[in-house]
Protein backbone atom coordinates (compact mmCIF):
# COMPACT_ATOMS: atom_id res chain seq x y z
CA UNK A 1 0.00 0.00 0.00
CA UNK A 2 1.31 3.34 -0.88
CA UNK A 3 1.28 6.20 1.40
CA UNK A 4 -0.22 9.64 0.25
CA UNK A 5 0.57 12.87 1.11
CA UNK A 6 -2.44 15.32 0.33
CA UNK A 7 -2.35 19.17 -0.67
CA UNK A 8 -5.94 19.55 -0.80
CA UNK A 9 -5.52 21.73 2.33
CA UNK A 10 -4.23 24.58 -0.30
CA UNK A 11 -6.68 24.04 -3.48
CA UNK A 12 -9.38 21.45 -3.33
CA UNK A 13 -8.78 19.97 -7.03
CA UNK A 14 -5.07 19.03 -6.22
CA UNK A 15 -4.71 15.22 -6.65
CA UNK A 16 -2.26 13.73 -4.09
CA UNK A 17 1.24 12.75 -4.25
CA UNK A 18 2.49 8.91 -3.49
CA UNK A 19 5.72 9.12 -0.82
CA UNK A 20 7.63 8.18 -4.05
CA UNK A 21 6.90 10.75 -6.08
CA UNK A 22 7.83 13.35 -3.49
CA UNK A 23 10.99 11.65 -2.64
CA UNK A 24 12.13 11.53 -6.03
CA UNK A 25 11.39 15.14 -7.12
CA UNK A 26 13.56 16.05 -3.72
CA UNK A 27 16.21 13.82 -5.10
CA UNK A 28 15.67 15.27 -8.76
CA UNK A 29 16.30 18.76 -7.31
CA UNK A 30 19.01 18.21 -4.97
CA UNK A 31 21.16 17.10 -7.94
CA UNK A 32 19.98 18.79 -11.07
CA UNK A 33 22.90 21.64 -11.87
CA UNK A 34 20.16 23.61 -13.59
CA UNK A 35 17.77 24.54 -10.93
CA UNK A 36 18.69 27.56 -8.89
CA UNK A 37 17.53 27.46 -5.47
CA UNK A 38 16.28 31.13 -4.94
CA UNK A 39 13.64 32.39 -2.02
CA UNK A 40 11.03 34.10 -3.43
CA UNK A 41 11.28 37.20 -1.13
CA UNK A 42 14.64 39.65 -0.91
CA UNK A 43 16.64 39.30 2.59
CA UNK A 44 15.89 42.89 3.43
CA UNK A 45 12.54 42.06 3.95
CA UNK A 46 10.30 41.80 7.22
CA UNK A 47 9.32 38.36 8.49
CA UNK A 48 5.87 39.27 7.64
CA UNK A 49 6.92 39.74 4.17
CA UNK A 50 8.91 36.90 3.59
CA UNK A 51 6.58 34.38 4.81
CA UNK A 52 3.54 36.26 2.51
CA UNK A 53 5.94 36.19 -0.55
CA UNK A 54 7.01 32.70 -0.30
CA UNK A 55 3.59 31.53 1.02
CA UNK A 56 2.31 32.97 -2.43
CA UNK A 57 4.97 31.75 -4.67
CA UNK A 58 4.16 28.15 -3.01
CA UNK A 59 0.04 28.37 -4.20
CA UNK A 60 1.54 29.65 -7.25
CA UNK A 61 3.50 26.84 -8.08
CA UNK A 62 1.35 23.91 -6.74
CA UNK A 63 -1.58 25.58 -8.41
CA UNK A 64 0.83 25.32 -12.06
CA UNK A 65 1.44 22.07 -10.61
CA UNK A 66 5.07 22.57 -10.61
CA UNK A 67 6.46 20.68 -8.38
CA UNK A 68 10.00 21.06 -7.86
CA UNK A 69 9.08 24.53 -7.42
CA UNK A 70 6.68 23.70 -5.34
CA UNK A 71 8.91 21.90 -3.23
CA UNK A 72 11.67 24.26 -3.13
CA UNK A 73 9.49 27.10 -2.29
CA UNK A 74 8.10 24.81 0.64
CA UNK A 75 11.70 24.61 1.90
CA UNK A 76 11.94 28.24 1.96
CA UNK A 77 8.61 28.63 3.35
CA UNK A 78 9.84 25.77 6.33
CA UNK A 79 13.39 27.46 6.50
CA UNK A 80 11.58 30.38 7.56
CA UNK A 81 9.70 29.16 10.02
CA UNK A 82 12.54 27.27 12.13
CA UNK A 83 14.66 30.68 11.87
CA UNK A 84 11.59 32.65 13.81
CA UNK A 85 10.86 29.75 16.34
CA UNK A 86 14.49 29.37 17.06
CA UNK A 87 14.94 33.26 17.41
CA UNK A 88 11.96 32.94 19.97
CA UNK A 89 13.57 30.46 21.76
CA UNK A 90 17.00 31.93 22.34
CA UNK A 91 14.64 34.95 24.02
Amino acid sequence: MTEQIGLTQLSPEMSLLTIEEVIQDLCEVSSSPSVTMMPSYNESDTLEEKVQKSFQALRRTIKLKNRKEALINAYFLGLLFNNAVSFMVKF
